[in-house]
């Protein structure tokens, strides 16, 4: 009786869909669909058929269509870069045993069964995981960090390599060692409550780390090293954070002042352009003459999300590029700690002194005081003053999320409601009492 055995990726995208989109001429859909071919990873099922049924299972494997050889139904070496000869082995292997169990069913008359296939399976990858040619989990976190360069920014490479430190001194500390098959939802518990007696890590920052942790475990299950997968479930979640941000007053007065030392004044300028336009420090330092047009808007590319933006430039952030037309630069950035260090100098001058809420927890504990707002004063915060400040001065909310870039309407909504708890202040300052008693007397 004939059978085969055959490996397919889960919802691939048919070849008559990629043609179809490639001659539409929708540049869009093309960049879409190219998009989920080069970088989606997919599930690898082995199909075993024999007279006329079909058993599927899933093999635990991944990979990405841009990176998988339909024809011979393997891996291609030639995208896959790392660990190909191993999962083509892999597949060889468990084809090998299906076909093989398959026969010995036959002479014996019995059915094979999904059973069966998930049973060979099972046995297959506990094998696999114990293999020598498979790299330990620090080796892959160091390939892990390796392969971001092309595309992360060095914050988020700073991140990554903050969080192995922390996850070798928790293993150093606990006694636990970093294998790929003990990452399960105890490991977040024992990292979690580590993080919070022995490194006093806010909830937030543990969510972070918690965050990156899951990042490299997906690039370790596409790859085939990992085939765990209670990591998914790990609560990387943070809690919304207080938003800070100038207010109009305080942000014209830093405009306007006349600081006797130019380190403050350059410092100011950038700070300030960042107020007027919405920008990241990552963009504003990557700012270059050619994506000036005509002095009126900047034609460039976002660092964080990689989109290509028209960014029309108001008569104060027009004011601040002419400023400095005859330089090589159009703004004068330096580095993002001595420009933050700065600016904090810069408010204690300025008296920037109303008393902001830091509010944190750690575990259960809450923790809550406040300091002068010149303390929490970074460039940061210029983002978060021009989103705010817009939304006060009236400009619509869908306006203001094209400029920023918001995609998640969750992370635009605390500066809405930011700007109308702005508005209710003023509301109750200009109509109390007091104040209408102080405009009758003039």
């Amino acid at each position: 009786m004939s059978y085969s055995v055959n490996f397919y990726l889960d919802n691939a995208i048919s070849k008559k869909n990629l043609e179809a989109v490639h001659n539409s001429g929708d540049n869009e859909a093309k960049r879409k669909i190219l998009k989920e071919f080069d970088s989606q990873s997919l599930q690898i099922f082995v199909y075993l058929r024999y007279a006329g049924k079909t058993i599927k299972a899933y093999t635990e494997r991944r990979c990405t269509q841009k990176q998988w050889d339909s024809k011979k139904q393997r891996v291609n070496p030639r995208f896959y870069k790392s660990g190909s000869i191993q999962l083509n082995n892999y597949l060889e292997g468990l084809s090998n045993i299906i076909c093989k169990t398959y026969e010995e069913n036959l002479k014996k008359k019995i059915p094979t069964t999904k059973e069966q296939i998930k049973i060979i399976i099972y046995h297959a990858n506990e094998k696999d995981a114990i293999g020598t040619n498979l790299p330990t989990f620090e080796e892959a976190y160091k390939e892990f960090i390796n392969v971001s360069r092309m595309n992360k920014q060095n914050s988020t490479l700073t991140i990554y390599r903050t969080t192995l430190k922390h996850l070798q001194n928790f293993s150093k500390n606990r006694s636990i060692p970093l294998l790929y098959d003990r990452i399960d939802i105890k490991f977040e518990d024992s990292l979690r409550e580590y993080l919070i007696t022995e490194q006093e890590m806010t909830n937030n920052t543990i969510a972070k780390y918690l965050k990156t942790l899951k990042t490299f475990l997906n690039y370790c299950t596409e790859r085939g090293y990992n085939h765990r997968l209670d990591y998914k479930k790990f609560d990387s979640n943070e809690r919304e954070r207080e938003v800070y941000a100038l207010s109009l007053e305080e942000l014209m007065n830093i405009f306007k002042h006349d600081f006797n030392s130019k380190r403050l004044d350059r410092v100011r300028d950038v700070f300030c352009f960042a107020c007027f336009t919405g920008l990241r420090f990552s963009d504003v330092s990557g700012l270059r003459r050619e994506n000036i047009i005509r002095g009126e808007s900047l034609h460039f590319t976002v660092r964080k999300t990689k989109e290509i933006t028209i960014l029309p430039l108001n008569p104060f952030a027009q004011k601040i590029l002419a400023k400095y037309k005859d330089e090589k630069l159009p703004l004068p950035v330096i580095s993002s700690q001595k420009t933050n260090s700065y600016l904090k100098e810069i408010g204690r001058i300025l008296e920037i002194i109303e008393p902001v809420r830091i509010l944190m927890y750690r575990g259960q504990e809450r923790i809550e005081y406040y300091v002068p707002k010149h303390e929490i004063l970074t460039f940061h915060i210029a983002r978060k003053t021009f989103i705010t400040n817009s939304l006060i001065l009236g400009m619509h909310e869908r306006e203001v999320k094209e400029f920023s870039g918001h995609k998640k309407e969750e992370n635009f909504r605390k500066y809405v409601k930011y700007a109308d708890n702005y508005k209710k202040k003023v509301m109750n300052h200009v109509w109390s009492e007091g104040h209408i008693l102080k405009a009758q007397q003039k």
